[in-house]
């Protein structure tokens, strides 16, 4: 997969419900494959989904996602300072 062969080791995406919800050129059951896909193997990615509150309810309990999904409360991030805070918590500062 490029993702994997360009070196990245956190992909990031942001509004990730509109990928799991059901609409006109849209296949959630698809996008969950992706990422599942993602998630495996050696040069396996950390995935980061952030969209709605809901969004951790539109993973369905599947076994090969419940084991790689955790969910994570936060807030909404603005402006520097909080930026810089959410680098700190990830480990990249």
């Amino acid at each position: 997969m490029r993702v994997s062969v360009s070196g990245t080791v956190i992909l990031w995406i942001d509004e990730a419900h509109h990928l799991l919800t059901p609409g006109t050129g849209r296949d959630p059951r698809l996008a969950l494959r992706c990422f599942v896909n993602l998630m495996q193997g050696p040069k396996a990615v950390t995935l980061s989904l952030t969209g709605l509150t809901e969004l951790h309810e539109m993973i369905p309990n599947y076994r090969e996602t419940v084991r790689r999904f955790g969910c994570i409360h936060m807030r909404p991030l603005s402006g520097k300072n909080q930026v810089s805070t959410l680098g700190r918590y990830l480990g990249f500062c």
